[in-house]
């Protein structure tokens, strides 16, 4: 989804359309209306913002990342991995290990700060994690695509409205943020339902 999409997707639920079908080749020519100048000028603050509490609410899809064991440390029986290797780690769902007879789908770690301590038992680890989502800047177009899937990019212009609306119509804009808010706790439960599922220990004879 186009960030200018989400701007006129962000104006037809505030009803400021006024029956125009405007579109996303209308935003920069909407600047000049004083009927949307104020609220385009603010946009940008209020994505970024619900990119925030996206990424806080941990519903993007998880990536993965294994752990080489040359960007590791070994003491004392433990293997040690440094997470700032993950350039995009937010936070870590759990770890699995692999080996050549048995799968852990959440191996048991602690951490020193930025390190992972693991057992050093000549399994694979692999880290399971939320990612950060880059934000946006002066520097982003309109006809930029969004780096989030559509299914959650969608939400956004309901933050939007639920900021820009609170001194016009602060009942609307709170029931934006509700259905925002309600949306991303589907999504997480949906997402805790799916990995719940996922066995613990598998063992090949």
């Amino acid at each position: 989804m186009k960030i200018g999409e989400i701007k006129i997707e962000a104006i037809k639920l505030m009803f400021t359309n006024y029956g125009l079908d405007v579109s996303i080749t209308d935003v920069q020519s909407l600047l000049s209306d004083e009927n949307y100048a104020s609220y385009f000028v603010n946009m940008p603050g209020s994505i970024a913002r619900a990119l925030d509490r996206i990424q806080n609410a941990c519903v993007l899809p998880l990536k993965s990342y294994e752990i080489q064991n040359g960007d590791c440390k070994f003491v004392g029986g433990m293997k040690k991995f440094d997470t700032a290797l993950i350039n995009d780690l937010y936070l870590i769902d759990r770890i699995t290990a692999t080996a050549d007879t048995s799968y852990d789908a959440n191996t048991s770690y602690f951490k020193e700060g930025n390190v992972l301590v693991l057992d050093n038992d000549g399994s694979v680890h692999t880290v399971l994690y939320y990612p950060t989502i880059k934000t946006i800047t002066e520097n982003i177009d309109d006809n930029d695509e969004l780096w989030i899937p559509d299914h959650i990019a969608r939400l956004i212009p309901y933050f939007i409205k639920s900021e820009l609306f609170q001194e016009e119509e602060p009942d609307l804009a709170a029931a934006a943020r509700n259905l925002f808010e309600a949306s991303l706790d589907d999504l997480k439960s949906s997402n805790e339902s799916k990995q719940n599922k996922v066995k613990q220990v598998f063992r090949f004879e």
